[in-house]
């Protein structure tokens, strides 16, 4: 039998719309299109939000049928800190403005070469108990938009701590804030492995005397440090182009253990599973430059490159490697690396990495991936 949608559910029908909300003439009548870009700011990438705009224009035009009039018009009022509208939009019947009021939440960019979340995005503190109940129905409605739904998770990604926690469920006991991990930090042994500090880059080396099995559940780590993560040193802040599109370019997040003098990270941790009922599992990963992650002695991911800013990034795990994990006991493990950060004052260079991770448990009726 054919779906009646082959994307979506109903809700997300009403994207297709050329028709104002039918509150739209409330608040005045509907000028050239060429007046709202204008006074809007209208652009797919830019960050730039006027305030000195009428009350009545920013909520006419969040009604507009034009999508990219609704983003700008939600933008200027959250930078306008009008979170009472907001927080209406987010509970509107029309998908439309939910996801507009998303939109403004996120600062949001819509150009494929920069970050959606964008510079004026709301501040963690900043989220109103409105707001978080909100995103939270969005999220746990089988019938919401997915395009509602995409914008409700972007907003998770600067929300306060305590909203993601309830909206995406971690996988295993302890919880991975409390949870304790073995790590041991290395320089390379090998004089091929070795390199300059300019040219430092994840990369395959040849491990320390016996420690060719230390991904493997049965390795001996007691001669290991332990700590909680993130594990790190120096901080881990933005860098290259992402310090021009970032709202706070000098955020970094707080390690809660030292890395220790080494180049290379090992570390690893076991965790106890109860419940296996999700449809998917996703690795959730902050990591400075190149890693390798490994489930119950099976690598599971690599990733040879570096990230320009600190962030988690998430990684649906494949069919195959998600039927590694068995209720009991499991072992994570990840081999990480650090970079060289250049002083400009001094000339000189100092060592500056970071690695956590954590693994995550989605259902597709919480997704609203139901019908």
């Amino acid at each position: 039998m054919v779906p009646c949608h082959l994307w979506g559910t109903d809700a997300d029908l009403a994207f297709l719309s050329a028709k104002h909300n039918k509150d739209f003439y409330k608040y005045g009548k509907e000028e050239a299109i060429a007046i709202p870009y204008y006074q809007l700011h209208v652009t797919l990438s830019g960050d730039y939000a006027p305030k000195k705009l009428s009350l009545d224009m920013m909520l006419k035009n969040v009604r507009h049928a034009r999508y990219e009039i609704r983003t700008g018009a939600a933008k200027v009022l959250c930078a306008n800190k009008q979170f009472k509208e907001l927080e209406e939009l987010l509970r509107d019947p029309d998908p439309r403005l939910r996801r507009a009021a998303l939109d403004g939440i996120n600062g949001y960019r819509a150009w494929f070469t920069s970050p959606a979340v964008g510079q004026n995005a709301l501040k963690a503190g900043e989220y109103t108990p409105a707001m978080q109940e909100a995103v939270s129905k969005i999220l746990s409605d089988p019938k919401e938009a997915w395009y509602v739904i995409d914008g409700a998770l972007q907003a998770l990604q600067h929300a306060p701590i305590e909203l993601l926690k309830k909206n995406i469920p971690n996988i295993g006991e302890p919880a991975p804030e409390k949870r304790q991990w073995r790590y041991y930090s290395f320089d390379p042994v090998a004089e091929k492995d070795k390199r300059s500090k300019m040219g430092a880059a994840f990369r395959g080396i040849t491990l320390p005397s016996g420690m060719d099995q230390w991904f493997n559940p049965g390795f001996k780590d007691s001669g290991w440090k332990s700590g909680c993560t993130p594990i790190g040193v120096g901080e881990f802040k933005s860098y290259d182009y992402y310090t021009y599109l970032l709202a706070n370019p000098d955020f970094s997040i707080k390690n809660n253990s030292d890395w220790g003098n080494g180049e290379f990270l090992l570390m690893r941790s076991t965790f106890e599973v109860k419940d296996l009922g999700y449809d998917y599992y996703r690795i959730n990963i902050l990591a400075s430059e190149g890693y390798v992650i490994y489930l119950d002695g099976q690598q599971i991911h690599a990733f040879i490159y570096h990230t320009e800013t600190p962030r988690y990034n998430q990684i649906i795990l494949d069919d195959k490697y998600t039927k590694l994990l068995k209720k009991g006991s499991n072992t994570l493990a990840v081999c990480g690396n650090l970079r060289y950060v250049k002083d400009k004052t001094t000339d000189g260079y100092h060592p500056a990495g970071q690695i956590g991770l954590r693994l995550e448990g989605l259902r597709k009726k919480e997704l609203g991936l139901t019908r």
